[in-house]
């Protein structure tokens, strides 16, 4: 049986009142509970009594303000040593509980990243997921799973790395497919000899870190000088591998430095539709973006859901050291230093007022503006049929 929820307002008012009369100052996170002490919503604050108390503002209450207000049975608090631990609390308590009151953000999964395995004598390139470590090599995020095997494939083709798991790479007494068709030098059966393949693992490092021109200079040397020896078959091999290279850069954004990391965030609203997007580049790349809708937003304005999207997206993936957002929000270094500590560097939350950034922020909004203008588009147009 489903129970009706009651409303009282004038009780919530109430217990507004009792909690800012006994809420300490200082920072930590608040929690509006129903009367089956079920969480309502959970918020931060610099300020515990002062936040509190402005809920008992009328001028500033909204519908939804006042429903959550009638809703309320009890109001707790727990403080917290710093803002940074409250901003960081707020999103650990909305990902497990997931308030009715709160915004529903996007969901905690981490996405692929393309790694190259130092464990084994013999290298190992893959597909991965999952907690990075300081001694294999990382590429990454990609936006989808499908571009990582995109890349993946050609960096095989390139730099001839094994992909196979080590119980297949040990039990091997011939060479596989991989061989045959050109994306593996077949180790496993001495194909090649340590030092050729550590070489052809290092190239693929000072690829992946944006040594591109350097690299592909090299092969086309050593494929003209192949080929004036009449060694036509290493030469078509070389070949092969500078077109894999090719393909994989021309991904590159022709104007940004290409050893940067970082990533570009946008956020827009219109209507009750709040839209986020983000895109990936790593090493000068665009590992390509993701995009966020947010449906009728609860009591929170648009900085303040930005905000926790920050916090709860880093929270499942490791940041760059620069994010570049469009939205100069009040507490940029708080988020910084809270993003920070899912990392052992210092990262940085910047809301560009000029130069190549400031563009790229204003390519993604432009993005943002079309994909919304879409999306409203077509849910009228869903309207119009489901009414005829």
């Amino acid at each position: 049986m489903i129970e009706e929820t009651k409303y009282n307002f004038t009780k919530g008012k109430q217990i507004l009142r009792n909690a800012a009369s006994i809420f300490p100052n200082g920072s930590g996170i608040y929690k509006f509970l129903d009367k089956k002490r079920n969480i309502l919503y959970v918020g931060k604050a610099k300020n515990l009594k002062k936040r509190i108390s402005s809920y008992l503002n009328e001028f500033r209450q909204t519908n939804k303000t006042r429903t959550l207000i009638s809703e309320t049975h009890k109001i707790n608090f727990i403080k917290t040593p710093s803002e940074v631990d409250s901003l960081i609390l707020e999103n650990n308590l909305i990902k497990e509980h997931k308030p009715k009151f709160n915004v529903r953000l996007v969901d905690d999964k981490s996405y692929p990243f393309i790694i190259i395995e130092r464990k084994s004598k013999w290298a190992r390139i893959r597909k991965f997921r999952g907690k990075q470590n300081k001694n294999d090599i990382f590429f990454g995020p990609f936006s989808h799973v499908n571009a990582v095997d995109e890349v993946l494939k050609h960096l095989e083709k390139a730099f001839l790395i094994r992909s196979c798991s080590d119980n297949i790479f040990n039990s091997r007494k011939r060479p596989c497919i991989l061989y045959q068709i050109k994306r593996c030098s077949a180790p496993c059966v001495g194909k090649i000899n340590i030092s050729e393949y550590d070489d052809l693992v290092s190239k693929a490092v000072l690829f992946l870190k944006g040594k591109n021109s350097f690299i592909k200079d090299e092969l086309m040397k050593k494929m003209k000088l192949e080929s004036d020896k009449q060694n036509f078959e290493i030469a078509a091999i070389l070949r092969d591998r500078i077109k894999a290279l090719t393909k994989i850069s021309h991904e590159k954004y022709s104007d940004l430095n290409n050893t940067e990391n970082f990533d570009v965030i946008c956020c827009s609203k219109k209507s009750d539709l709040i839209c986020l997007q983000i895109f990936f580049f790593r090493s000068g790349k665009n590992l390509g973006n993701k995009e966020f809708y947010i449906e009728n937003p609860e009591l929170d304005d648009l900085k303040i859901v930005f905000s926790q999207f920050l916090i709860f997206f880093y929270s499942s993936n490791i940041p760059p050291r620069l994010i570049f957002i469009n939205t100069n929000l009040n507490d940029l270094n708080l988020i910084s230093r809270a993003i920070s500590k899912k990392t052992s560097s210092k990262v940085i939350v910047k809301f560009p007022i000029r130069g190549k950034k400031l563009s790229l922020v204003k390519m993604v909004e432009q993005n943002i503006s079309i994909s919304i203008e879409n999306k409203l588009k077509n849910e009228k147009i869903n309207k119009k049929l489901l009414n005829f």
